[in-house]
């Protein structure tokens, strides 16, 4: 393998962001998207494509259409006083943030989540260890708002 790094500069937090959701699914069966590689090709492309189009991040399915992940973050939805985000088993990287506020929230617990979930639900919030907690304003898919929060 060869060593390659990149920097990039955050210039500043991001809050009350554009969603959406990707029309490409993810495998909870996939070994890759456990671990933290290289092999990002389609978060990547993803990203970049939606990015173009006015949203700060793209959420994935699995193929039983159960919530995921972001090209970047974590997702976690409040509803009724609880904090919920989806199981890593449903195929999704167990990022830091999220195992923080997974063990320091006594209201935060895993559960799979859908589409429906995300309409239903109070806010939501995605997670990364760099960004903190970043909150969503509006969520998108094919195009058409599906929630604003």
């Amino acid at each position: 393998g060869n060593l390659n790094h990149s920097l990039d500069e955050i210039t500043s937090s991001l809050s009350g962001i554009d969603i959406c959701i990707s029309g490409a699914t993810v495998s909870s069966d996939e070994k890759f998207i456990y671990f933290k590689t290289t092999n990002r090709d389609l978060y990547d492309s993803e990203y970049k494509i939606n990015k173009g189009n006015g949203f700060e991040e793209t959420i994935f399915l699995n193929e039983k259409a159960n919530i995921t992940e972001g090209c970047r973050t974590n997702i976690f939805i409040g509803v009724n006083n609880k904090l919920l985000t989806p199981p890593v088993e449903d195929g999704l990287l167990d990022g830091c943030f999220r195992k923080y506020l997974l063990e320091r929230n006594d209201n935060a617990e895993e559960k799979s989540l859908d589409v429906n979930d995300l309409l239903n639900a109070d806010y939501c919030t995605l997670v990364n260890s760099v960004r903190k907690e970043i909150t969503v304003r509006r969520i998108f898919r094919n195009g058409t708002l599906l929630k604003e929060y």
